[in-house]
């Protein structure tokens, strides 16, 4: 009996090891991978709250969050804290330039000219809680309360400095003050700012949109039609908006507006980020979603991680995520692998003969019945070329050989199409 199962067990193994061999091998699954730091106790462990804010410059990135602000000039493998000032406290915002650290929170707005070991509280204590710290070249912005000695009150002021922190001057030109200021942007040399505000008994109202050509002198463009707006992105000639009924987009200087990803009433977007030609979004109950054709379809990629997710910032080769239970950072290959990409299909009425360009670039659409206007744009959304085509054409051609190569977009009308000058 003894030599049977001494058999039996030898045939056994004999076969399970020809099993795993010609197992087919599977890759690791993509997913993000959690950053051991002092936000959490342990992985998955929520802690006061986590990351909600990075900042990076050369080889160092920055996160802050309910206990205090880190540094890490290892990609994130390792944080450190910047000291002990901040660690009772939330950090909201992070800006990081020329070695000049900014951070903004309930309390006011910091200033540290060395690395974090010490901080200055900018004007001293007028400036209360902060709503946007946002800077671009040499021009930082801030919305904040700000107490006015003459009213001896508070008032929500947007803030500008041009020498990086050390003074600052109200911008209130064309400013029609609803709220707070919460989100800017800049695209194709244009500024763009949003604002809610807490009304009678501080009761949430609804968003209004802001243009500037400089940062000093603001036109209202829209309110009441896109929810309490708390981020803003561009990318080519489309403006986004996340707010608290999901994600906006208009590419008509912000007439119209398209309701591109919905979200559930208890929740609301936290972050839009772009990376090349793909946009990221954080619903703040869902998690991150990813598309790849300007908001017209989204694909979940939260596969690994936990928590509320805060905010996103691209950061090297990796996306990092803040949540509730740390910090997280997924690499960028991921994301452009785990898609597949789908057979193109060819719009019959506005179309390409062919894809990518050397030098010319020969349209196909069907037949105008009347003049339309056939314009070009880059990557960033500046209009390069224009014609004026007239009515009984169905082919027409572009000379783009002196245009730099990459990515571009031709308008035809409502129409669009996608393509890459080689």
């Amino acid at each position: 009996m003894k030599e049977l199962n001494s058999d039996f067990y030898s045939f056994g193994r004999v076969w399970l090891i020809a099993i795993i061999i010609l197992l087919p091998k599977v890759d690791a699954i993509a997913q993000w991978q959690f950053l051991d730091n002092p936000f959490t106790v342990h992985q998955g462990t929520p802690s006061n709250g986590g990351a909600w804010c990075f900042a990076s410059e050369k080889e160092e990135i920055f996160s802050a969050g309910y206990k205090g602000i880190l540094r890490s000039t290892d990609i994130g493998k390792t944080w450190h804290f910047l000291d002990s000032s901040f660690k009772t406290v939330h950090v909201r915002f992070l800006l990081v330039k020329d070695h000049v650290i900014h951070n903004g929170w309930d309390r006011g707005l910091y200033r540290s000219i060395d690395e974090g070991k010490s901080w200055e509280k900018i004007d001293s204590t007028d400036i209360s809680t902060v709503y946007l710290l946002s800077n671009f070249d040499s021009t930082i912005f801030i919305s904040c309360d700000y107490y006015l000695r003459s009213s001896m009150s508070f008032e929500t002021l947007l803030l500008r400095s041009t020498d990086n922190g050390v003074s600052w001057a109200e911008v209130e030109n064309g400013l029609e003050l609803i709220g707070r200021f919460t989100a800017m942007v800049r695209l194709n040399q244009q500024y763009f700012m949003s604002s809610f505000g807490a009304g009678l008994y501080g009761l949430d109202m609804d968003s209004s949109i802001f243009t500037s050509p400089d940062g000093i002198s603001w036109h209202r463009l829209i309110s009441n039609s896109v929810g309490r707006v708390g981020c803003l992105a561009g990318k080519a000639h489309f403006l986004f908006a996340g707010s608290s009924q999901g994600v906006f987009r208009s590419s008509d200087t912000l007439l119209h507006w398209d309701r591109v990803f919905e979200i559930a009433d208890t929740s609301w977007i936290t972050n839009i980020t772009f990376i090349d030609s793909s946009v990221f979004i954080v619903d703040k109950c869902r998690g991150i979603f990813q598309s790849d054709d300007f908001g017209e379809h989204w694909h979940d990629v939260n596969n690994g991680i936990s928590g509320n997710v805060n905010t996103l910032y691209l950061y090297g080769d990796y996306l990092f995520g803040g949540t509730t239970t740390g910090i997280w950072r997924r690499p960028l290959s991921e994301f452009t692998s785990m898609v597949e990409e789908p057979a193109q299909k060819i719009n019959t009425q506005f179309h390409l003969l062919s894809n990518p360009i050397i030098s010319t670039a020969d349209f196909e659409f069907e037949l105008l019945t009347e003049p339309a206007t056939l314009e070009i744009f880059d990557e960033l959304g500046r209009l390069i070329q224009k014609a004026i085509l007239p009515r009984g054409l169905s082919r027409f051609s572009v000379n783009i050989e002196s245009a730099p190569r990459g990515i571009y977009f031709a308008r035809m009308g409502s129409l669009e199409v996608k393509f890459i000058r080689e």
